[in-house]
């Protein structure tokens, strides 16, 4: 039995496993329509959550995650977050110190498409069930993909988020985030702003 400390969560950060695919979708499913719920024109929302369902997710990250575990896209990285609760000092967690461990969040890295600061990596998701958030899961998420991707080299760091979303934009600023340029993110047909953020020094994040 692993010991847990009885005033925090028991918090895992690891690599994606094909087999996770199913808990990712409900994840980034949940998390999705829950946060941007209001943030984009409600057609656009509507749609979204008519045709992203759970089965069309979790397809979507088996697929790619066999072919990462194939040798396909190996300089990207998916990593999920697991918890476990400690004596029920978080009972949004469901469970005890022998509780099976719980997926609550994923993140996705990538070198940047467009690259805002020379040598990026860019951060493609990051999403944490709302019933698990302030309790750090982000901030460890984050680190974990900075630095899998300045092991592959990368030295800078950015991410896009929709203008509208200011949790989100405070999340980024609090990790030492700055706001380096704006872009169009095409949503189901509708063309939505968005900030990008960047780290000049990916080791920052770190």
């Amino acid at each position: 039995m692993k010991h847990l400390d009885q005033t925090q969560p028991f918090i895992i950060i690891r690599l994606a496993q094909t087999a996770d695919a199913d808990a990712m979708a409900h994840v980034m499913v949940d998390t999705y329509l829950a946060a941007h719920q209001g943030q984009m024109p409600e057609a656009a929302w509507q749609k979204r959550k008519a045709e992203w369902t759970y089965e069309v997710s979790a397809r979507s990250w088996r697929d790619y995650l066999q072919g990462m575990a194939d040798g396909e896209d190996p300089n990207a990285c998916v990593y999920v977050a697991e918890v476990a609760d400690a004596e029920g000092a978080y009972p949004q967690l469901r469970g005890g110190a022998d509780a099976p461990l719980k997926l609550v969040g994923v993140i996705m890295a990538h070198p940047a498409q467009e690259e805002w600061l020379s040598n990026a990596a860019e951060i493609g998701a990051v999403y944490v069930l709302e019933s698990s958030q302030g309790l750090g899961i982000g901030r460890k998420l984050m680190q974990a993909a900075a630095t899998h991707m300045q092991k592959l080299g990368r030295t800078a760091l950015q991410v896009g988020v929709l203008t509208v979303n200011a949790p989100a934009r405070n999340f980024y600023a609090a990790l030492g985030g700055t706001p380096i340029g704006e872009r169009q993110f095409d949503e189901e047909g509708f063309l939505l702003p968005e900030v990008v953020y960047g780290w000049p020094d990916i080791g920052a994040v770190v």
